[in-house]
């Protein structure tokens, strides 16, 4: 783990810092909340105003179309960072396991054509990948 780690570290890779990914989110959340609000807020204006058709119609422009705007605003900038947000991680996730079944298939080539004796002399991540893998 430590050498992918450090081989991550040698790429230099300009990844989204957690602090503005953490404020997108949070600007998405308030976001919807604002948009649910001023549509709701804008619903009971329009039915207040009366028999006035102007005033409806100002009512329902203002408040909920501009609702509904500013919750299908939100809703895509907090699906956005929060698949951003996993899909890195399941990318992630994915190398590590593909290094650790790599080295299992290395270290049972090896046993298998007489190169190493004991099969419990395997490399570290090797073992490691043994003892958190479920599956093998």
């Amino acid at each position: 783990m430590a050498e992918f780690r450090d081989e991550i570290g040698q790429l230099r890779l300009k990844g989204a810092g957690a602090s503005s990914e953490r404020w997108m989110l949070v600007v998405g959340i308030v976001l919807v909340v604002g948009g649910v609000a001023l549509g709701i807020m804008g619903a009971i204006q329009t039915i207040n105003a009366g028999d006035s058709p102007a005033d409806q119609r100002a009512f329902t422009a203002s408040g909920v179309l501009l609702g509904i705007v500013l919750t299908v605003a939100g809703a895509a900038l907090f699906l956005r960072y929060s698949l951003a947000r996993y899909l890195r991680f399941w990318l992630i996730r994915l190398v590590y396991e593909n290094r650790v079944e790599t080295d299992r298939i290395v270290d049972a080539i090896e046993r298998g054509s007489g190169l190493k004796d004991d099969p419990g002399t395997g490399s570290a991540d090797a073992a490691a990948g043994r003892a958190q893998n479920p599956l093998g």
